[in-house]
């Protein structure tokens, strides 16, 4: 078991607790940035909005360095089912290596935050195939699930109003559907 696993906890709860923490940080940030995430938020107010593009994830959790509580934030994004990453204690390098979690640029705190997917399990497949790292854009003709490698059958998928879900194999794309907009985006670390 990985040692940022507590000996009573499952990686699966341990991941859905990480995954809630993460939540909370970015619903902290939004409070303090009149209901926005980072990524909607423009870099000279704190934000990551120009950085999306690079497709980086480390630059989105990087903005959450004030809210994070401190070092042990960082173990926050590591799923501990995710035993080829490791945290980045400090915080000084965090890097998309020490990420377990794909992050919805386009989740907003004010549209639809109960259905809208906001990070969850990096661990997917995009028409067949493993998810590449970097900025993955869905289309209403992507097929998109889990992989198998972090937790058998379900994985984690963290949603903008705060709450965790486990969400079974084959169920993934109608979590992720575009809603209003054409396509949704997922930085892959």
């Amino acid at each position: 078991m990985p040692a940022h696993v507590g000996p009573d906890r499952s990686p699966r709860t341990a991941c859905m607790n990480h995954l809630k923490q993460v939540d909370i940080a970015l619903w902290m940030f939004a409070e303090d940035h009149t209901n926005q995430f980072p990524m909607q938020t423009y870099t000279e107010y704190g934000g990551t909005r120009e950085l999306v593009a690079v497709g980086h994830v480390c630059e989105q959790f990087n903005a959450l360095k004030p809210y994070s509580g401190g070092p042990n934030f960082y173990n926050m994004l590591i799923c501990p089912g995710d035993v080829s990453r490791h945290p980045d204690l400090t915080g000084a390098t965090l890097t998309d290596s020490n990420i377990s979690y794909f992050l919805n640029p386009d989740a907003e705190a004010t549209n639809s935050p109960t259905t809208t997917a906001l990070l969850g399990d990096r661990d997917l497949t995009v028409n067949g195939q493993a998810a590449k790292p970097g900025l993955l854009t869905l289309t209403s003709s992507t097929q998109v699930d889990w992989g198998k490698h972090l937790h058998p059958k379900v994985e984690n998928v963290a949603f903008a109003d705060g709450h965790v879900e486990m969400i079974k194999t084959g169920m993934l794309a109608r979590v992720l559907a575009p809603s209003a907009a054409a396509t949704n985006r997922l930085l892959i670390p």
